[in-house]
Parts: C-alpha cells; structure tokens; sequence
C-alpha cells in the first residue's frame, strides 16, 4: 500500500518551488521595520548622549555656584597677573580672541 502511495505521488523539483509574492511582500515587510528601528534607535541614543551633556554642565554649574565662582568663570580657566592683579583668561594654543 505504501508503494503504491509512493508511486502516484507527484516528483518533487526543488527548482519550482519559490516563496512567491507573498514571501517577498512578508521579507520587504520585516527589512522596512528593521529600518524604522534602527532610525528609531539611533534617535534615542543620541538623545541620551546629549541629556548626559546637559547633565554634566548643570552639574559643572551647581558646583561652581557652591564654590562661589561665577558660572562663566569656572567654564573658563583663569591665571593670575605675577604682579597679584586681576586675574586674566588664559588663552589656549590656537585660539584667536583678541
């Protein structure tokens, strides 16, 4: 009984076989939301980088506030006159205030 099963089956070509349109239409589906994801994820990283900035010059602030420096001054180092006057910015290499 078997045999006869095995005989009136049909032969199988591995070349007719194909996902057809629908398998295409399902893998554009999944690479379109792997796209959006990954544009999404990029987003929210990025967000959290800046918020940590934010963070770390809020912090910078608060403590030169503690401190009793004004805000622009401690983003900005200092040196004293050898003379003991005012203190004057120091200027790093390249820069081009006058």
């Amino acid at each position: 009984m078997l045999a006869m099963l095995a005989q009136s089956a049909p032969a199988y070509d591995p070349e007719s076989v194909t996902p057809g349109v629908i398998g295409f239409a399902a893998t554009a589906v999944v690479a379109i939301a792997v796209c959006f994801l990954l544009f999404d994820m990029n987003r929210r990283v990025r967000r959290l980088k800046y918020r940590e900035e934010v963070r770390a010059e809020i912090a910078a602030e608060q403590t030169a506030a503690a401190d009793g420096t004004p805000v622009d001054a401690a983003a900005e180092p200092t040196a004293t006159d050898t003379a003991g006057g005012a203190a004057t910015p120091t200027a790093e290499p390249g820069d081009q205030r006058r």
